[in-house]
């Protein structure tokens, strides 16, 4: 004789895969967690503990930033997007600028493309910029080179 299913009870899962996969597109393009969840009803603070439960829920958000940096990347290396525009003329193409998808990739997702061999300097006035180690390594050089000839007294 055959055993029936066993009803496990409760209510359905609200954390699907489906839900998942349309918060992760909205948040490889930038819409913040809370956010993300609140557009499709889902608590953020048990967002988080069922993507990490869930290996395929994992994979699923993963996926949706992959396809954004590979979209990206593409863009950055095309030199702009390419998009048509409606003109009085006619649909002609336009370029759309390559740096914003630039900054979007340094922000969003720093190890991978900020930065790292840089190092924050400001002046007494409160301004700054960015030095590179091979630069850091050169002022030290200089600044080592005027004290030894003393020049680096006041």
């Amino acid at each position: 004789m055959k055993k029936p299913p066993l009803n496990k009870g409760g209510r359905p899962p609200k954390i699907t895969l489906s839900k998942v996969e349309r918060i992760g597109a909205l948040m490889a393009l930038g819409v913040p967690e809370d956010y993300a969840c609140a557009l499709h009803g889902i608590n953020p603070e048990s967002f988080g503990p069922a993507v990490s439960r869930n290996p395929g829920f994992k994979c699923a958000m993963k996926v949706h930033h992959a396809q954004f940096m590979v979209e990206a990347l593409e863009i950055i290396k095309a030199g702009g997007e390419r998009v048509m525009v409606e003109t009085a003329d006619g649909p002609s193409e336009k370029i759309l600028p390559w740096t914003g998808r630039a900054w979007i990739l340094e922000r969003r997702y720093k190890p991978h493309f900020n930065r790292t061999d840089t190092h924050a300097l400001t002046d007494s006035k409160g301004g700054g910029g960015l030095m590179t180690d091979a630069e850091l390594g050169e002022l030290e050089r200089m600044a080592k080179a005027l004290v030894a000839e003393g020049g680096g007294k006041r």
